[in-house]
Formats: structure tokens, sequence, C-alpha cells
């Protein structure tokens, strides 16, 4: 029995080990959004850094903001590169995310004034060596304060 059991734990942190993977084609990164608000002519440009020539998998959009963000969404677009059958071309996409429920309650996590929020953006998205993705505000306003961070987090679909 004695010599079972440092087995038991041994096979046990064998089985923990492997269970984190490591995968160089994942790729998160986050903007800091100036203190005095996020003006309609910045935009925040990503490259995801891969190591594969190309890679698919999960888009997310993350998003930190403070109790002083005055609305309960946040209207963006995100413009990338897609394949078509006549070759690539510029894609932009419009994101509704919904920060704050009726009542005004935020969503995601967050402790203090802080919240982050993740959102799926695309469940199967295709990113290629060098390819950048852009992100812009929308809102109608020119100037939204309350927002901290954007960020995106690309996740490859594992097989």
């Amino acid at each position: 029995m004695k010599t079972l059991k440092p087995l038991i734990i041994f096979a046990a942190l064998a089985i923990m080990i492997g269970a984190c993977s490591y995968n160089p084609n994942n790729y998160s990164c986050f903007a800091d959004i100036a203190p005095e608000g996020w003006n309609d002519t910045v935009t925040f440009t990503f490259t995801p850094e891969i190591e594969d020539s190309i890679a698919t998998g999960t888009l997310n959009l993350l998003v930190r903001n403070t109790n002083d963000y005055p609305y309960s969404n946040l209207w963006i677009e995100i413009e990338s590169r897609e394949e078509t059958d006549s070759g690539l071309r510029t894609r932009p996409d419009t994101v509704c995310i919904q920060l704050a429920d009726i009542y005004g309650n935020w969503h995601g996590s967050g402790i203090g004034t802080s919240y982050q929020l993740k959102r799926q953006v695309y469940s199967a998205y295709t990113v290629r060596k060098g390819d950048s993705i852009r992100i812009r505000h929308i809102m109608r306003p020119t100037t939204i304060s309350g927002l901290e961070q954007i960020g995106i987090i690309f996740e490859v679909n594992e097989k």
C-alpha cells in the first residue's frame, strides 16, 4: 500500500500536466483606451502572431469597462480579411455587445468599479499570418468614456 500511494500521486500529476496544453497559434492582445475616452477616429489594430501560416479557431472580443460607461451596449465594427472564390477581400462586420442588462447590472466579472466581458464573435474564424483585425466603435457620440481596454482572444479549435 505504501508503494501504491506515490504511484497514484505521480499518475495524477502526469494527467494534470498533460491536460495543460500550449498551442502556439493561440493569441490574445489588449489595447488601452485613453482616459479621456475612445474617439470614433481611433481604430485599434491587432495582428495575431501565430506560428502556422493559417489557423482556424474562435475569435472573442474582450471589453473592460467601469461604472462610468453611460450605455448598456457597445456597437463596434470589426474589419478583417476573408477568403472568397475570387481571392481575399476585406470584410467589415458590425457587432453589438450587451454590457449591462435592462436594470443596469453589468454582465461579465469584476471587482469594484471595473468589469470585464468576453464575447464570442466568430466560432470558425480563420487567421492568416500577418493579417490584421481592426476594431473601432460606431456609437452615435464621437467620443465614448468609461471604457478601459478592448482586446481580442483567438483560440484554435482543437480537433
